[in-house]
């Protein structure tokens, strides 16, 4: 099965997302593939393609994760290279985030790149003209937003012509007090 370790975001938190989106359909400028509503979520481990008995020792390590529920908020909105604009992003900002990714990490290894707290929520096929698409998407913004982070979920990602189908594989709920 194809998996990956994710928290997900608020129903307020995902409105919000959709209306940069709405914004940058309507401006015309590029031509993407935007992340449906319900599959915005922030990745912290991706693992491809891993067997079934992978499945039962991931569910395992999770189960031992103890950490309470936390806050996150919206930080800014950002592409994904600067040479070739390929993923439209919106940083999250959390010291809880932080803590939980470092748990992540002691669990099932480090990543390669810096971690960098985001939600990818559009896929960029071409871009009109860049210098303009730049400016306006300069000019985007979301309100300052806080949501709760109340679950760590294994996800499990069945590839589709008309994008990802997720669904989860596990969930381990995160404390309310310490």
């Amino acid at each position: 099965m194809r998996a990956f370790i994710c928290v997900e975001i608020s129903d307020e938190a995902r409105n919000e997302i959709l209306n940069v989106i709405s914004e940058l359909k309507k401006s015309g400028l590029i031509n993407a593939n935007y992340v449906s509503g319900e599959n915005l979520h922030l990745t912290l481990k991706f693992f491809g393609e891993i067997p079934d008995e992978k499945v039962e020792e991931i569910k395992k390590k999770l189960e031992t994760i103890k950490m309470k529920r936390f806050e996150a908020e919206f930080g800014k909105l950002g592409y994904f290279t600067e040479k070739f604009i390929r993923v439209l992003w919106i940083g999250i900002e959390s010291k809880g985030l932080n803590e939980l990714n470092n748990k992540i990490e002691k669990l099932f290894g480090k990543e390669e790149r810096e971690f960098n707290g985001h939600i990818t929520f559009a896929r960029v096929k071409s871009i009109k003209d860049k210098k303009n698409f730049k400016e306006f998407f300069g000019k985007l913004s979301v309100k300052p937003f806080k949501f709760n982070i109340n679950q760590v979920v294994l996800k499990k990602s069945e590839l589709t012509p008309k994008g990802p189908i997720y669904s989860d594989a596990f969930v381990k709920e995160l404390k309310w007090g310490i």
